[in-house]
């Protein structure tokens, strides 16, 4: 990972620091990222963070936990928003680099209808450092509403990098003060004042204007960033770019249609190129790539379409609509994972077998799997990593997995293939009792009465179903039932099973969550004595509990309202010649509307190593 000339520095966090926070302020309801895993004059991966409110878009340096700078002598300031219009409303960002010296970003609006081109490096400057587009105003042009012959005059213009963006200024006047609009950033709460010099929101521009003037009198002033805007027929929804750059797909719900469709852009000519033919009623949502293969999940009918071009798309029936995919290809396989429509599942259909995948064989039917909340976005992690979990022989187990952000303010991770949870070190597990057994709890005395068969791999009495989700976090309760001659068993999330529970019988829930063997005791057993024990799920669950204390305190960072959670990896260790071997890591950047806040969220620990906000 050699320099490229212009490089721009980024310093790393000190050791320790892994928890950071910046610049308050930075976003305001973040609503999608993106990355540029490599290209540019970037030599590791910076983020792109959107605003869904004010139209601005932060550049993040993902590696060193700081917000991206572009001074090289104070690397701690951060570098200057990408300012698109504070009128915006910006539901997607790509990010593209369609050269070494040259850095754009592609921005979904759905105030104006419109796929924007937002310059960030383009070319070098004199000392061959990355150069931005430099923002510019016209003259001020002054229009005599009336005719009255008026002449005020509009001077000391400042334009900001940063904050003014490309876009017609107009201040009209009422006859006593200057109302103030931009045609992208909408119009200004304050008014100008004659001779006081204004300044707009965000500092998109600044001005005095000096003179009388009537109803009706207005000047108009042009600024520009270097963004440009291209229209598509409707309200852009989402953006995904071809893995080679060469195409830009755009779901835009049609204004004549009343309903969206995908379409192809060229992102060097900004030119509509195209429009995929789907099956009446289809509702394209969120799109991944996986391969050269686009997956373009379906909100209303019960498929998703795989584009291997613009003019070829195939659907993949499946029993649901679906909202987000996400292909995970590996050598072991090749998956599509689902989040099904209001759900709270998150199913996995086999590419290859052309089936779904049941994640729990010891129920009846094919199941996915309950994530226990709302899905907010799935994102593949196809970098195989060290997992938490531990095999017999106490090695850690590796592979790849699929981040799922949750509703509730968590994300969890899904391994490839199973659709397991990716488990905690501890793996899935019941919790120990509270009266001296190690893992259940009775109301009678266990001297002479019924108990439970020790597990013949550890201290336990129960076993718990080993893939990881299947089981709830839960209190169990066994009672006897003298008329049945058997235990009834109830958990207080699963609630009441239809299997009962024989003594000298080996036991299993109704989905397979817990199992054991209830031995009879000396004496006969008596009407509704109770046996319990409560159940831990064992999947990593990132939560904002970096300390594993159980619970989330003031100093350590959660999230309120994830969102669709952005895939990157950066290596760690020597390029060249060395004794420590280049190590990959796969990490998830996430923004959180809840909180305005972004995230850097590591799979191997589960843990929220640094915050943007």
């Amino acid at each position: 990972m050699a320099r490229q000339p212009g490089t721009l520095i980024l310093v790393a966090l000190l050791a320790g620091c892994a928890t950071t926070t910046e610049a308050p302020g930075a976003f305001d309801l973040p609503t999608a990222a993106a990355v540029l895993q490599e290209g540019g004059p970037f030599e590791e991966p910076v983020g792109y963070v959107a605003s869904g409110r004010g139209g601005q878009i932060a550049a993040l340096a993902l590696k060193q936990g700081r917000f991206l700078s572009d001074d090289p002598t104070a690397s701690f300031l951060r570098a200057a928003y990408l300012p698109t219009g504070a009128a915006r409303l910006l539901s997607d960002v790509a990010v593209w680099s369609p050269a070494p010296d040259k850095v754009q970003v592609f921005a979904a609006d759905k105030a104006f209808g419109q796929v924007l081109r937002v310059p960030h490096i383009d070319g070098t400057d004199a000392l061959s450092a990355p150069a931005e587009v430099p923002v510019t105003h016209g003259e001020p042009v002054f229009i005599d509403g009336d005719g009255s012959g008026d002449a005020p005059s509009l001077s000391e213009v400042e334009v900001k990098q940063g904050t003014t963006t490309t876009e017609l200024w107009t201040a009209t006047s009422d006859g006593e003060v200057w109302w103030v609009e931009g045609s992208r950033s909408g119009p200004q709460p304050e008014p100008a004042l004659d001779g006081v010099p204004y300044v707009a929101t965000q500092r998109a521009i600044a001005f005095t204007i000096t003179g009388a003037a009537t109803d009706g009198d207005r000047f108009e002033l042009s600024t520009a960033s270097g963004v440009q805007e291209y229209e598509v027929g409707g309200r852009p929804l989402y953006l995904e770019l071809s893995p080679e750059g060469s195409a830009l797909a755009v779901v835009v719900h049609d204004a004549e249609l009343d309903r969206p469709v995908l379409r192809w852009m060229d992102p060097v000519t900004g030119d509509l190129t195209g429009e995929t033919e789907l099956e009446d009623g289809a509702c394209p949502d969120r799109m991944a790539w996986g391969g050269d293969t686009l997956y373009v999940a379906d909100r209303c009918l019960p498929q998703v379409w795989a584009v291997s071009a613009p003019e070829s798309a195939e659907a993949i029936p499946l029993p649901w609509p679906v909202f987000d995919v996400a292909p995970l290809l590996t050598d072991t396989g090749s998956w599509l994972y689902l989040a099904p429509t209001g759900g709270r599942e998150v199913w996995v259909y086999d590419l290859s077998a052309r089936a779904l995948v049941d994640v729990n064989p010891d129920h009846q039917g094919v199941d996915g799997m309950d994530v226990g909340a709302a899905v907010r976005g799935l994102e593949a992690i196809p970098v195989p990593y060290r997992w938490p979990q531990v095999d017999d022989a106490g090695v850690n187990r590796w592979g790849t997995s699929v981040a799922v952000s949750l509703l509730t303010g968590s994300m969890v991770f899904l391994e490839e293939g199973s659709g397991c949870m990716v488990q905690d070190e501890a793996g899935p597990r019941t919790q120990g009792g509270t009266y001296g057994s190690p893992d259940y709890d009775t109301d009678f005395s266990t001297s002479d009465g019924p108990w439970l068969v020790g597990n013949g791999t550890n201290d336990r009495h129960v076993q718990v179903n080993p893939c990881a989700g299947v089981a709830r976090e839960e209190r169990w309760t066994l009672r006897y039932r003298e008329v049945l001659q058997a235990w009834e068993v109830e958990g207080s999330v699963s609630g009441p099973q239809e299997r009962l529970a024989f003594e000298d019988t080996r036991y299993v829930s109704d989905k397979g969550e817990v199992s054991f063997t209830l031995r009879a005791g000396n004496r006969p057993t008596e009407e509704g004595w109770t046996i319990d024990f409560f159940v831990l799920p064992g999947a990593l669950r990132v939560d904002g509990d970096n300390d594993h204390s159980g619970n989330v305190d003031s100093t350590e960072p959660h999230l309120d309202l994830p969102g669709d959670p952005v895939f990157f990896w950066y290596d760690v260790g020597p390029t060249g010649a060395g004794w420590t071997p280049l190590d990959r890591r796969p990490f998830v950047l996430v923004p959180d509307e809840g909180s305005n806040m972004a995230g850097r969220v590591q799979p191997q620990t589960g843990e929220f190593e640094v915050v943007w906000d």
